[in-house]
């Protein structure tokens, strides 16, 4: 059995709970030589999540041996960022065994992960019991180490006195749960669970929290109660906001009846995901359309290169798992296809192409239209023969009257704000791809657009039930953007806009951090935070995509994969400039793709495809 077959029914058993241990994800990048058994994999994962049910310090030993193996194979490269389960956990096991720490401290002496030592350091530092103050203080390579990593020696972080959590904070909260069962730590990733961000802003710690309780209570039942004790206390928007993530089938056997009943009062929504991709055998998928007049490929010039095209995609990322979906689109009362948003490509005239994965949707919408889906069928997909599915000529109907909805909500500008245009504008549409990965963003169209001279009630009529954008800009606020569905959404709330705030930041390159610039940016929902020094060869140049979040927060996005984020926390240039002198930085938390920016906090930033490594200090937002 190779690495990839063991990692996969582990992946699903510890990682359907989210306890999150991303260090199991780098079991698929090794070879055969150097596989992890199945049977080691999941008899840690039974250890890890069973041991607060039965307590059983004589399997700790046995556990640290079993996780050295594991890193030792994954290597310090894939260690970055992980250490935050192992730490919460075995810090609460440290703290409720001082007198097995000797024994066990002789044990993690031994281990060959430099790596996994240091984690196993780190929880010693965080159970701040007097034994394990005393270890720490007889061994000079694990102070040095707790000093680069925390700073401050003398007064180990205590997770449950934050405020906030960030992801890697939710980690150790479930590590620590699952090393001793102590419910505070699953009501503190509750209550960041039913955090409400502000509008247009997506909360990542919220977001991953939401989904860690879930996960975690269709398995575990201390979790389930914890939830549903915190559900009861929630006002309507937490409440709405948690449950509407959670599928139908786990709202049955997760909730109890009185929580259960109020979704039902509530009216919350199910989830897009399981709405629109559900695929089971049981399934019925929607009747494919009838096949229209036949097309004459032939008369179009592009159609060939655009299907050569499909056929490739098709092969290389559904693996044959679907069709090349081809056609000619006619929109009734036009004799073009303006204003038509969709997944699939056009050639002249109409003409379309799109590879569809397998139980996925390729939708055609406009404004005005009824929407046109091709739902490939996923487990009756043979009796569509061959690797094409020709729907000839499709027409794109007018909608009935008696068939649009309408949807409202109230607008509040700031003082002094004199002015707003709000605009609709067509919305994103299913993935057509097998992993809901990114398969290109449809075209957008904008057909409806309001100046308003004040705020008050603002109301839209004649839609489509589909997908829209709604978006809104004012002088000297900062840009709105909410996407809704017309389908079920016909009451927005209150919406209200802020004020642009100016952000400052310093950067310099990291290999050069003596040489600081600082620039100034509005934070307006539009202006990118550039610094590159030239642009690449379509004219962009590198920046981050900044989204205002609160008074001392900003949400960082950078488009290219893979890059990093190293916080390095609160720091002045000087410090770090003297820690890097003397090779003593601290090892920094670790984020990948999008991070929340912190007013004070220094980060470097990686991403090896575009050649980038600098520093960036937020240091101000006005």
């Amino acid at each position: 059995m190779t690495c990839q077959t063991s990692f996969d029914m582990f992946f699903r058993t510890v990682l359907r709970s989210i306890l999150i241990l991303p260090f199991m994800l780098i079991c698929t990048a090794l070879g055969d030589e150097q596989a992890i058994s199945q049977k080691d994999l999941e008899k840690l994962d039974g250890m890890f999540q069973g041991y607060y049910l039965n307590p059983q310090p004589d399997i700790v030993a046995e556990m640290i041996r079993l996780g050295d193996g594991i890193a030792k194979a994954i290597g310090d490269d894939g260690m970055v960022g992980v250490e935050q389960p192992f730490i919460g956990f075995f810090s609460e096991i440290f703290r409720a065994n001082p007198d097995r720490l000797q024994e066990w401290d002789k044990a993690i002496n031994s281990l060959s992960s430099k790596k996994f030592k240091e984690f196993l350091s780190g929880a010693l530092f965080i159970s701040d019991t007097p034994q394990a103050r005393k270890i720490l203080q007889e061994d000079a390579k694990k102070t040095a180490y707790l000093k680069k990593r925390y700073g401050n020696i003398d007064q180990p972080p205590k997770i449950l006195d934050r405020k906030a959590l960030s992801p890697a904070d939710l980690d150790m909260c479930w590590g620590a749960f699952f090393g001793s069962g102590n419910r505070d730590y699953v009501k503190k990733v509750m209550k960041c669970a039913l955090t409400i961000a502000d509008d247009g802003v997506i909360d990542l710690s919220a977001y991953a929290a939401r989904w860690s309780v879930i996960a975690n209570a269709d398995r575990h039942p201390i979790v389930a109660e914890v939830m549903n004790s915190l559900l009861k206390e929630a006002s309507d928007t937490e409440f709405r906001l948690f449950t509407g993530v959670m599928p139908g089938e786990l709202r049955k056997q997760l909730l109890q009846d009185d929580v259960r009943k109020r979704v039902e009062q509530l009216k919350v929504p199910l989830p897009e995901s399981v709405r629109k991709r559900t695929s089971t055998p049981q399934h019925e998928p929607k009747p494919l359309p009838p096949k229209g007049v036949a097309v004459d490929y032939s008369m179009s010039k592009s159609f060939k290169k655009l299907y050569d095209e499909a056929k490739y995609r098709h092969k290389e990322y559904h693996d044959g798992n679907g069709k090349v979906v081809i056609g000619k689109l006619k929109v009734e009362g036009q004799d073009d296809i303006e204003g038509v948003a969709s997944k699939a490509v056009f050639a002249e005239n109409g003409i379309f192409v799109a590879p569809l994965y397998a139980g996925r949707t390729l939708r055609f919408v406009k404004h005005g239209y009824e929407p046109l889906d091709v739902e490939l069928p996923k487990y009756l997909d043979d009796s569509i023969p061959g690797i094409d599915l020709d729907l000839g000529e499709q027409i794109l109907r007018r909608l009935p009257d008696a068939k649009t909805v309408d949807i409202q909500f109230d607008l509040e500008l700031p003082p002094g704000v004199p002015q707003a245009q709000v605009e609709l504008w067509t919305g994103d549409l299913p993935s057509t791809f097998n992993d809901d990965g990114y398969d290109g963003r449809a075209p957008i169209h904008a057909f409806a657009t309001k100046a308003l001279s004040a705020g008050g009630n603002v109301a839209f009529s004649g839609l489509t039930p589909m997908n829209y954008q709604l978006r809104i800009t004012a002088p000297e606020c900062i840009y709105f953007s909410k996407a809704f569905d017309a389908a079920k959404d016909k009451e927005l709330g209150t919406i209200a806009l802020q004020k642009t705030r100016l952000a400052t930041f310093q950067i310099a390159k990291f290999v050069q951090s003596s040489s600081w610039k600082e620039i100034k940016v509005p934070v307006d929902g539009k202006t990118e935070l550039t610094f590159a020094d030239k642009p690449d060869q379509f004219g962009q140049y590198d920046g981050f995509r900044l989204t205002y979040k609160d008074e001392t927060h900003l949400v960082a996005f950078f488009i290219y994969w893979p890059n990093f984020f190293d916080d390095y926390g609160e720091m002045t240039q000087e410090k770090f400039l003297e820690l890097e002198k003397m090779n003593n930085l601290p090892t920094p938390r670790t984020t990948k793709g999008e991070t929340i920016l912190e007013v004070g906090h220094l980060y470097r930033f990686r991403c090896k495809s575009r050649k980038t490594d600098l520093l960036l200090q937020f240091t101000k937002m006005e």
